[in-house]
């Protein structure tokens, strides 16, 4: 996990699962996958559409 990461009430990271910088996980978000810098993840689960 890199600087100024926020991560909001309820939410799960589950493996080794990079989260960029300045990223968002929100609220009961469930993580499953790298989140790139500057993003903010909602949803159960997470999908990167890269």
């Amino acid at each position: 996990m890199e600087s100024g990461v926020k991560i909001f009430a309820g939410a799960i990271i589950i493996g080794g699962v990079r989260v960029g910088k300045n990223s968002i996980i929100g609220a009961n978000c469930l993580v499953l996958s790298d989140v790139p810098a500057n993003t903010t993840a909602v949803g159960i689960p997470y999908k990167n559409n890269k």
